[in-house]
């Protein structure tokens, strides 16, 4: 149960950190400043849960896992939602 609310907490800081970045060009800013300090704290939190069930070295491991995992994954799909609606152009 810690290790499922340590990823949770963990992918939840991560969005709201890359949600709260200024020069993100796809899609709207969402948070700014309190969305990026609440998703640092969330990652904080994710790490403490973490260290009290791993090791340091894997706990840090799964973190940055799963911050990867956001940053990668989040861009693509912030591009999709703010693409142009409409019908087929040609």
């Amino acid at each position: 149960m810690i290790v499922a609310l340590s990823l949770a907490a963990a992918i939840a800081g991560a969005l709201l950190v890359y949600l709260g970045y200024r020069r993100r060009e796809p899609g709207p800013q969402i948070g700014g400043t309190v969305g990026r300090a609440a998703g640092w704290l969330l990652l904080a939190l994710a790490l403490g849960l973490m260290l009290s069930h791993f090791g340091p070295a894997t706990a840090l491991f799964v973190l940055l896992t799963a911050m990867m995992l956001v940053f990668t994954i989040a861009p693509p799909v912030a591009a999709w939602i703010a693409r142009p609606r409409g019908g087929r152009e040609g």
